[in-house]
Order: structure tokens, then sequence, then C-alpha cells
């Protein structure tokens, strides 16, 4: 659960564990205090990311060296879930991923068609909750996952888009939605968007 890489393994690690089916790794990884770690850093007042996870200042190491160390892009392409899925933002996926014990998440993207901007939260029943805006001349692909929950039911602004295992069609802006790899997908043109999961039991161990 600690690092163990140098400059080009740590921005290699960050993309390739949740891509890999690893996203609870990675978190457990990004919120450690003890050496080495981004929170051992942290813990010895560090304000910028250094050369090495030690504070050996008798080797002089640099103590601002970001270069390929951030773990900025975790928050926003997997805590967050926002990401481009073709070049200039043209398609853009958001898809968040429930992580130890973070119940919501937000953040926006600046891109060259407008800002791209997503939220989310669990609630205490554990229904899913996730707004998301998409720029003018884009389209999404909005991932909310089930938890591994047989039934789910999704509605935009409380009109339903995916129940009885099938799309609904009829919600403004969406123009279809499927099952796929334990999330319902909705496929979605630019606008703004409220989006809620519920059904299929309220265990939080689910997720």
């Amino acid at each position: 659960g600690h690092l163990s890489t140098g400059m080009v393994g740590t921005n290699a690690l960050v993309y390739a564990l949740p891509r890999h089916g690893a996203a609870e790794m990675m978190y457990r990884i990004a919120t450690q205090t003890t050496f080495p770690s981004w929170g051992f850093m942290l813990e010895c007042d560090a304000t910028t990311l250094w050369e090495a996870w030690s504070d050996d200042r008798d080797e002089q190491l640099s103590l601002n060296m970001k270069l390929l160390g951030s773990i900025d892009k975790f928050f926003y392409r997997d805590v967050a879930g926002i990401r481009p899925l073709a070049p200039g933002f043209r398609r853009i996926a958001v898809a968040p991923r429930v992580v130890g014990p973070v119940r919501h998440a937000s953040a926006q993207m600046e891109t060259v068609r407008g800002p791209a901007a997503v939220s989310w939260r669990l609630d205490d029943d554990d229904a899913l909750r996730l707004t998301a805006d998409i720029p003018a001349n884009a389209s999404a692909e909005i991932r909310l996952p089930t938890g591994g929950r047989p039934a789910v039911l999704v509605t935009e602004g409380g009109r339903p888009v995916w129940g009885h295992g099938a799309y609904v069609p009829g919600a403004p802006g969406v123009t279809g939605a499927r099952i796929e790899d334990d999330s319902v997908v909705v496929e979605a043109g630019s606008g703004s968007y409220e989006l809620a999961l519920t059904g299929g039991g309220n265990s939080a161990t689910n997720w």
C-alpha cells in the first residue's frame, strides 16, 4: 500500500491501477501518511512535491520537483470521473469510481468547448446522485456504477431513463442507455443533467 516507484513509474501507476480494476488500491496508496507516500510529505509540512519520497536534505535533493509525480489525475479521472474520450473533448466520459469511504466528489475542467463538470454523492440509502455539465458541441458517456446490484432505476430530472433492464426514451438530451461492466451507461448530448441511480438493496458494502 505504499509507493516504491520513481518519476516514470509513479505516473504509470496512477493510470494503470484504476484502469485495471484496482482503484481501491490506488485510493489506499493515495491516502497513506507514512513513508513512502504523498501523505508523508504532507506530514513533514511539504507544500510541493519532492524529488525523492524521503526528506533527506543531506543529499541536497530538490523539494520542488513535480515532474510526473502528481496524483491530481487520479482525483479528476477516477474519483470525480471526468476525462476526454475523443480529441478536443468532442466526446467526454463521466465515470466516477466509488472508493474507500468517499461519499461525494466534484470536479470541473476547462475545455476548448467550454467547462465540463461533474458532481456526485452517495445518499444514506446508497442512492447515487450525479450532476453533469456537458459543453456545447460535445457528447458524453455517463457511467453510473451499480455497486453490483442486479436491478436499478436511473432517472434524469425525475424522469426514468433506465428501468426493468432497458432504456426508457423521452428525457431531453438523453439518447440511449445500456448496462456495461456493472454500470448503467447513459448517452447524452450537451447540456446539464441530474441523474439518480436507486434500487436493488441499500447495503453500503455493495460498493
